[in-house]
């Protein structure tokens, strides 16, 4: 079974963020806004990986000298959804089985 997670990100380019998810593994990642170019390349380089292996690694990450980034909002829907994988709390926006 595939979980689709939808984030909306505040103060960033990027206006929306969605994860799908199976067995832990993140297979379809899309942004909405942003810079294209670097947040497909990222993309590209999680796709099939478990989403585990991304926590906190985007935690600190900065855009021009913006305290936020695109993949700091993305860091942090990852840790939102980490907490509700373990059932510590539920995911607070769209959340789809599909």
């Amino acid at each position: 079974m595939q979980i689709k997670y939808v984030y909306s990100p505040i103060g960033v380019c990027c206006k929306e963020i969605t994860i799908t998810l199976e067995d832990g593994k993140m297979k379809d990642i899309t942004f909405q806004g942003g810079c294209p170019g670097n947040l497909n390349a990222l993309r590209t380089l999680m796709l099939n990986k478990p989403y585990t292996d991304f926590l906190g690694v985007f935690e600190h990450n900065r855009c021009g000298s913006k305290v936020n980034s695109c993949m700091r909002m993305f860091n942090f829907m990852l840790t939102l959804i980490d907490k509700d994988i373990k059932g510590e709390e539920e995911y607070p926006y769209t959340k789809e089985c599909i």
